[in-house]
């Protein structure tokens, strides 16, 4: 099938990842003051024109002679090799029958396409877009593959919801693009007035004869406004976040999205300085998965092998590719990714034990701020029950030896937290606030499919055949209603309810006190959320309201 959008039986779950890069390795135990620059890190292709039938066969020979996990070549080489990739027209309308069919599932539809005031976005068709980029396949406008899916992932990514993206295996499965490391980017001032663009590199230079300049001018473009436009191409729901992600960011460690552009970059950067100097610097493509570019020597056997790839084909089949395996996550250097915390931070009293849980908590060893405690909280993302478990159990120590301290205030640091597993963060919210009952209340739309699994998934009794379906979202039972009432049938969860002019159910809660909903390890996250069961004498509030920020 064609079709790459991630899914599951139940839900349309699209993952924007972001793919690692290790083509280069640096350390710093401060803020940075120099970056390595990424650079191809094969053999450069040849000087002269690159002849676009014959790219990919030079990514392979490319490929196939290194020796590193993850190879890179000049971006524009890799572009090439994307327009010879042909396409069927044939197999790319089951592509949009298929999304047609899955964005249904997509509950803000109807906002997307006709937004309440002072909405922040644009407004976007999705529906009518797909239909658009049908009509551009039967008119035979579409000449490679590579163009078909940026269509598409560009119109999805217009709703700014990083859980509603589309990643064909063209436009972003076999290349990640990258920007030379040696403009990273900050937005800073160096007087207290406005803030002006910096290489990162510059602004941290400390020597004593050295000026710092600010960027100007990106490829010829007012600086500002060519970031701004950037911006827009991420998923990030506020404009503000968007903006902030084209930065260096140092509690993630990444050097922003400047430097990982999600769209063709382009073969080269040009960067003008308020000084009047320009530097050019060589666009890259990291390999993904150098071991398919042995099946590769064409256009067409890129298709073959990377969009629909044979399921008996011994040689190659398509297979998971290493990718940060949580949404929204900011590209985070490999070389940096086994360290707990970022590794500029100072050591902390407590930390998650697995490399990819970013949590730790700091008590501040300084006469000003002694009672003052810091939880840094990157993720709500466990890839185990174990995890999980140690997740609940940093924050709980935490805060009891926060207690015995007697430390006053807290600040818990979530820059950076793309999200993740949503009972984790109940239960931190609970850890800090157990007498409140969590507000979170939600709607899903409904539509014929959803209204058919409804109705049949909801006469389910649970049973360890049927448990799967039964604890669902469209079963009734897996919720209860905006009184903590339980649901009495199908109907009654989804009369349905009219918003917007679409049709969704009524207000939804979760059932924090259902084993099947927390603590059950084969259907849930494998943790009973604080409060609740045999966690239900936690009742003091370690710090008061008025004593806890919040840093976002």
């Amino acid at each position: 099938m064609r079709l790459t959008v991630a899914s599951s039986l139940f839900a349309l779950v699209a993952l924007e990842v972001t793919a690692q890069d290790t083509t280069d390795a640096f350390s710093f135990t401060s803020v940075p003051t120099s970056t390595a620059e990424i650079q191809p890190s094969v053999t450069e292709t040849a000087t002269g024109p690159i002849s676009t039938s014959s790219a990919c066969a030079q990514i392979s020979d490319l490929v196939m002679n290194s020796e590193l996990q993850y190879p890179s070549v000049q971006a524009e080489l890799a572009y090439d090799c994307l327009l010879s990739v042909p396409i069927s027209s044939d197999a790319a309308t089951t592509t949009i029958e298929n999304l047609l069919r899955m964005v249904q599932f997509q509950s803000t539809l109807s906002y997307l396409k006709t937004p309440p005031s002072g909405y922040a976005n644009d407004p976007v068709d999705i529906i009518q877009g797909l239909q658009d980029i049908q009509s551009n396949i039967d008119g035979g406008k579409y000449q490679d593959e590579f163009t078909f899916e940026t269509d598409i992932a560009a119109l999805l990514g217009k709703a700014h919801d990083g859980h509603f993206a589309f990643e064909g295996m063209a436009f972003n499965g076999a290349f990640r693009w990258r920007r030379s490391r040696q403009v990273a980017l900050i937005s800073g001032s160096l007087d207290g007035n406005v803030p002006k663009i910096w290489a990162l590199k510059d602004f941290n230079n400390s020597a004593a004869t050295y000026t710092p300049s600010a960027v100007t001018q990106i490829d010829g473009q007012d600086a500002v406004t060519f970031l701004q436009d950037e911006a827009e191409l991420s998923t990030y729901h506020d404009p503000d976040t968007r903006w902030n992600t084209m930065f260096y960011l140092q509690p993630s460690e990444s050097y922003g999205y400047f430097t990982n552009p999600r769209y063709y970059p382009g073969p080269t950067l040009n960067i003008t300085f308020e000084n009047g100097t320009t530097h050019t610097y060589i666009n890259a493509a990291v390999i993904q998965d150098p071991t398919a570019w042995g099946y590769i020597s064409s256009g067409e056997t890129f298709y073959e092998t990377y969009i629909v790839p044979s399921t008996s084909n011994s040689k190659f089949k398509k297979r998971e590719t290493t990718r940060l395996p949580t949404l929204l996550e900011h590209p985070r250097d490999v070389s940096l990714s086994k360290r707990y915390v970022p590794n500029a931070y100072p050591e902390p009293f407590i930390q998650h034990s697995a490399s990819d849980v970013p949590l730790a908590g700091y008590f501040l060893n300084h006469p000003n701020v002694s009672d003052l405690a810091v939880l840094m909280l990157q993720t709500f993302n466990t890839q185990s029950d174990s995890d999980a478990e140690e997740f609940q159990m940093v924050i709980q120590e935490f805060l009891a030896e926060a207690v015995s301290r007697g430390t006053k205030k807290m600040i818990i640091d979530v820059r950076t937290n793309g999200g993740g597993k949503i009972f984790l963060g109940y239960d931190a919210f609970k850890q800090f606030f157990p007498s409140t009952e969590p507000q979170l209340q939600s709607r899903y739309r409904g539509h014929d499919a959803s209204n058919l699994f409804g109705e049949q998934i909801s006469t389910l009794q649970f049973s360890s055949r049927t448990g799967e379906a039964y604890t669902s979202p469209f079963n009734y039972h897996s919720y209860d209603d905006k009184d903590l009432k339980p649901f009495s049938s199908w109907t009654d969860m989804y009369p349905p309810v009219q918003f917007n002019g679409d049709n969704f159910t009524d207000l939804l809660r979760y059932n924090l006190s259902d084993p099947l909903v927390t603590s059950s390890a084969r259907y849930s996250i494998g943790i009973t959320v604080t409060g609740y069961n045999d966690r239900s004498n936690f009742t003091k509030a370690p710090f008061s309201n008025d004593d806890i920020i919040i840093v976002s």
